[in-house]
């Protein structure tokens, strides 16, 4: 199952698989995109 929920720490929120894998994006002036209106994606596998 998919759990939705919103970020902690940032303006963004983090989607949590059943496999244990996790992505997170943030929406921000302070992540590392730097052209136009973008959103920075990271991935986390848990092995």
């Amino acid at each position: 199952m998919t759990k939705i929920t919103p970020s902690e720490h940032w303006n963004g929120f983090n989607f949590m698989f059943s496999n244990g894998w996790s992505i997170s994006i943030q929406q921000s002036d302070d992540h590392y995109c730097r052209v136009g209106h973008t959103a920075e994606v990271a991935i986390f596998d848990d092995k």
